[in-house]
């Protein structure tokens, strides 16, 4: 499925107030993905902000991937063949494929 997200690499601006899909000095083609807000948030927060909303195409890709794993060590248990040492691994596998799911749902659909 082809993603919908501007394609290309995201950068942070050189002021830290967007994020655009340029190359430092090269502006023809650029897009601007996202503009920061700057209003009562320290520059901190401004500059935290725009670094992950630049990683996002990234953290997308890795979640995605991640989601392949799971679903390969995540066999089909039954009750009946689970054994107890069994059970944390598979509790954990469960909830990092439900909050993957929830965070490829929010950033796709």
């Amino acid at each position: 499925m082809k993603s919908k997200h501007t394609q290309g690499e995201w950068r942070v601006g050189d002021n830290y107030r967007e994020v655009t899909t340029s190359r430092p000095g090269i502006f023809i083609g650029s897009k601007t993905v996202a503009k920061i807000s700057q209003f009562s948030k320290s520059e901190d927060t401004i500059i935290a902000n725009a670094k992950l909303i630049a990683a996002a195409p990234e953290l997308l890709k890795a979640c995605q991937e991640a989601m392949r794993i799971v679903y390969v060590w995540s066999p089909s248990y039954s009750k009946e063949n689970i054994k107890e040492s069994d059970i944390s691994e598979l509790a954990a596998l469960s909830l990092m494929r439900r909050s993957i799911e929830q965070s490829l749902k929010k950033a796709t659909k």
